[in-house]
């Protein structure tokens, strides 16, 4: 939620600066989460009068303007802008004025004609984003006066945090409440009667009251529909939202204001001067304000005339009775929905608006009568008009709830003893009704708007929010030695995460929930885990329908995103749950922490002192053998792989499960995301990896002898994997071989059809004594016999 100071300051006296309250505000609650300062006006900037304007000699595109500066100084300037007119007044730049983005206005030749300034539009003074035209002032100013004259004074937004169960945060009044209780300041609210002066010829039905608890329709005759005075636009803008006319404006500053949304129809296109308040029909649509038509049916609250739809309840209007410059008669809709039927009909259309996000979460039907006079007020101010009778369907009224708050159960959840006076005292502040209280106990009325507030438990979190959370817990009382012992579990998964940022990798969080099209995206067969997603019931959109089965779907999302920006070297990893219930499970499903990586890099060579190649299996591969070799756990013997650098696989599976897979991402995904360089994964199941470590650590002295190196050229065959060949040559190694490394992958020419030629360098090394070449030459024969007798593998020729 936006919130203008400027815009709070009208009801509520801010008696610290900014700073001291956003942390304040932070403290009792209401999260700020971004401070920005908007509408300061540049040093230096005037107020010129154009006098005239006349096309540019040498340019079609340009005009030069005579442009009033001050009192006897006229000025000649070129400008682009074709809404220039004679008469405007405008901001203007003289020689030597800086602009916000660093530009110096200097007197200079265009197309062989001296301009003397600038000309500025809104985005270049940073006052805005409009750069299609130059800003024209309203009202008449002398020239060469400064800008900041003839604009509002700047002004502080506050971006705040509303969760959802604090609807009545998402207005002015709403925080102007909070900095009131705060502050024990004085709230002054905008609400006044305003009284009728013609009748009403609407008439309201409401077809089930719990559909639609209150609806309040007012009618103002003879308005004059245009732009919005200057006030009225830049209060709008500066909480985001833009300026449509004068009368769509009021109704969306009443709802910025006090959190009620409102909406204007055109009367005199409502058919039979009546509002039916009803659920839709099968073969029913709304062609709406945003140009799209819906498809209703019985699942979606309307608003409809004696004959057809014309808004849906709650979410938006339709475009055949909607507020246009032809309007002379309007009807104010002001009502409260059902907030589970509004996020029902949302979902169903796939439209969210600001109404749809405040009646979703739950709306004040108190508050439906005021807010429909106070955009009665700001109309017939701002259009003119006459305001007619109220018509006020209330079909539920609202019963308040009496709740009992206990001195002693405030002290067991707050460890804080409260006397019961000054518990009632921050509740009066909040704006609750005291029915009674003793020295025990208080017995109070929540508010209308305070739709959260349900038990006891919900009053003292408010006594503690006044109370202040930072004061909880600071006497000796509650002060002890006793230390937390970290699970063991926690503390790997802590160290595999600092292991891999050591490595150079960077941590990500990726959303928990997926639309559900992976499988043919990644060739997720049948019975894979991975297939077996659970559903969420009630999704927020149709992109978050199903719990994640892998991480590495929006970790590929997330390369994308960086690839977007010009990042292709991407290094990433997640640490986060998968969801899955294999076989139709019933009740809950399996939870498995897993660990995602994954890495792409291009080819460099085209950069002339570069030798770095695009990632292949080998460094994601690496990064997965140096975990397993860090954290204890031998996966030499089942770790099976692709030998293919370019399109490999690897996977490594205990008792059929597999712990470790990845590889190269699939075509069909590469495809989707346009990738032109290979991206590569890995995927870890961090439970069963943990299971298997070795809690023995060890260590060995750095070698005295020297080491013996050998390399083999060795030919297989289309069916022996490089698996099985450094197998057999570790077997015949014995405690002499140290390493096995192959440098060189071959196929083609030279060798059998199908065959293979591995590059091998064999590295032999003794802890008591120098290695002889006899003795190594021996090894090197009983492998090259096991190699030939067992696997047909021979020495490339």
């Amino acid at each position: 939620m936006l919130i203008s100071l400027n815009w709070l300051n009208s009801y509520v006296h801010i008696p610290v600066d900014t700073k001291t309250l956003i942390d304040d505000l932070t403290m009792f609650g209401d999260n700020v989460e971004h401070h920005t300062r908007v509408g300061s006006v540049p040093e230096g900037i005037i107020i010129g009068h154009v006098l005239s304007v006349v096309q540019h000699p040498n340019a079609d595109r340009l005009r030069l303007c005579t442009v009033q500066v001050g009192e006897n100084d006229k000025r000649e300037i070129v400008c682009g802008a074709t809404n220039v007119e004679a008469g405007h007044f405008v901001p203007v730049a003289l020689d030597g004025t800086h602009l916000p983005d660093g530009t110096k206005i200097r007197k200079t030749k265009i197309r062989g004609v001296v301009s003397n300034g600038m000309i500025c539009s809104e985005k270049e003074l940073g006052l805005g984003e409009d750069a299609a035209g130059i800003m024209v002032l309203d009202g008449e100013y002398a020239p060469g006066s400064s800008l900041e004259d003839a604009l509002p004074p700047p002004d502080e937004v506050l971006e705040i945090e509303v969760t959802p169960n604090r609807p009545d945060l998402l207005s002015h009044v709403g925080i102007a409440r909070e900095v009131a209780a705060l502050y024990r300041v004085p709230l002054e609210l905008p609400y006044e009667e305003v009284p009728a002066r013609a009748k009403s010829a609407v008439e309201i039905a409401i077809q089930n009251g719990e559909d639609c608890p209150r609806y309040v329709a007012r009618m103002v005759r003879g308005v004059k529909v245009g732009p919005s005075p200057a006030w009225l636009v830049s209060s709008l803008e500066a909480v985001g939202v833009n300026s449509v006319n004068n009368v769509v404006d009021a109704t969306n500053y009443v709802m910025m204001e006090t959190g009620q949304p409102l909406h204007a129809f055109d009367f005199n296109r409502l058919r039979g001067g009546k509002i039916i308040v009803r659920r839709g029909e099968r073969g029913e649509h709304l062609l709406a304000l945003n140009g799209e038509r819906y498809e209703l049916d019985e699942g979606h609250l309307i608003i409809a005339d004696s004959r057809e739809p014309v808004a849906i309840a709650g979410v938006i209007g339709g475009i055949e009775s909607s507020v246009t410059e032809e309007t002379t008669d309007i009807l104010i809709e002001s009502a409260c929905f059902s907030a589970t039927l509004v996020r029902r009909t949302r979902k169903s259309i796939n439209l969210s608006t600001e109404a749809s996000y405040r009646f979703e979460r739950g709306s004040d039907r108190e508050i439906c009568r005021a807010a429909s006079d106070r955009a009665c007020e700001l109309i017939t101010e701002i259009a003119g008009g006459t305001p007619g009778e109220v018509v006020d369907a209330y079909e539920q009224k609202y019963r308040p709830m009496t709740i009992e708050i206990r001195r002693a159960n405030n002290a067991r959840l707050l460890g804080v003893d409260i006397s019961t006076e000054q518990i009632v005292e921050y509740l009066e502040r909040l704006g609750f009704r005291i029915v009674s209280s003793s020295e025990k106990s208080a017995t109070v009325e929540p508010p209308s708007y305070r739709l959260d507030v349900k038990e006891e438990a919900d009053l003292i979190e408010e006594v503690a929010r006044l109370y202040g959370y930072d004061r909880i817990g600071l006497g000796w009382n509650f002060r002890c030695t006793a230390y937390a012992v970290r699970a063991p579990f926690d503390r790997f998964v802590e160290d595999v995460a600092d292991h891999l940022c050591a490595r150079g990798a960077t941590e990500v969080i990726t959303s928990s929930f997926t639309d559900g099209s992976e499988d043919a995206l990644w060739g997720w067969t049948e019975g894979d885990v991975k297939r077996s997603r659970v559903k969420v019931r009630n999704p927020l959109n149709v992109k978050q329908g199903y719990m994640r089965s892998s991480l590495i779907p929006g970790m590929v999302d997330v390369v994308r995103r960086n690839m977007d920006y010009g990042i292709r070297r991407v290094n990433i990893f997640e640490i986060g749950k998968t969801f899955s219930c294999p076989g139709g499970l019933k009740g809950l499903p399996y939870e498995t922490l897993m660990l995602g990586i994954v890495m792409t890099n291009p080819d460099d060579a085209d950069f002339w002192q570069s030798s770095k190649k695009a990632t292949d299996l080998f460094d994601i591969k690496r990064e997965i053998e140096i975990v397993a070799q860090v954290f204890g756990v031998d996966i030499r013997d089942d770790f099976r792989y692709d030998f293919d650098r370019t399109a490999g696989q690897f996977f490594y599976k205990l008792n059929e499960e597999t712990v470790i897979e990845g590889g190269i991402v699939p075509g069909p995904v590469a495809e989707r995301y346009d990738f032109d360089q290979p991206v590569w994964y890995a995927a870890v199941d961090l439970a069963e990896f943990y299971g298997q470590r070795s809690l023995v650590k060890g260590y060995s002295a750095l070698p005295e002898y020297p080491v013996s190196k050998r390399d083999l050229s060795l030919v297989a065959g289309e069916n022996v994997d490089f698996q099985k060949i450094e197998k057999a040559l570790v077997s015949q190694g014995g405690g002499l071989l140290e390493s096995l490394q192959v440098f060189d992958v071959y196929r083609g020419k030279n060798i059998p059809k199908g065959s293979t030629a591995y590059g091998v360098r064999l590295q032999f090394r003794s802890r008591e004594r120098t290695l002889t070449d006899e003795e190594i030459d021996g090894i090197i024969d009983k492998m090259l016999s096991k190699l030939e007798r067992e696997l047909n593998v021979t020495l490339r020729s």
